[in-house]
């Protein structure tokens, strides 16, 4: 039924909840999991201090850049004890068009995402971007509450 399984990644509960799921999915139906992290680009969310403090913006791309590898360095993990396949994927942009844009370089049959996550600013609602991701995909999408 399933062949490849997105799931979106952020270190936050809803993101662990979602993992949790697509694993179980994935030993009842094999599949390889891609697991994508998308870190924001800071200079187009703060346009105003892209301008006059961008050394400080280039730190905090970097900072979450590491995190973003950390989040999915501890998602790998998590699918490897599974001793299920998994990919990791480190994007960087606009968090559901980067999530959208993988899920079709994958060709992933469903993709798994939180309800709510975490934002740069500490936990954000993110149901928009999951709404987002249910309208615009070629492909099922679960939400996880």
């Amino acid at each position: 039924m399933f062949v490849s399984i997105l799931v979106a990644i952020d270190g936050s509960t809803y993101a662990a909840k979602a993992l949790d799921y697509a694993v179980g999915l994935s030993r009842k139906f094999p599949s390889k999991i891609n697991l994508v992290h998308v870190v924001p680009i800071m200079s187009t969310m703060f346009p105003k201090l892209a301008k006059s403090k961008a050394e400080c913006l280039i730190d905090i791309q970097a900072n979450f850049e590491e995190e973003g590898k950390i989040i999915l360095a501890e998602g790998e993990k998590t699918v490897k004890l599974a001793k299920l396949e998994v990919e990791v994927i480190l994007r960087h942009g606009d968090i559901a068009d980067e999530i959208l844009e993988t899920a079709n370089e994958v060709k992933a049959d469903l993709i798994v995402v939180g309800e709510r996550g975490l934002g740069t600013g500490g936990r954000i609602s993110l149901g928009s971007i999951a709404y987002r991701v249910s309208q615009h995909s070629k492909c099922p999408v679960l939400i996880i509450r």
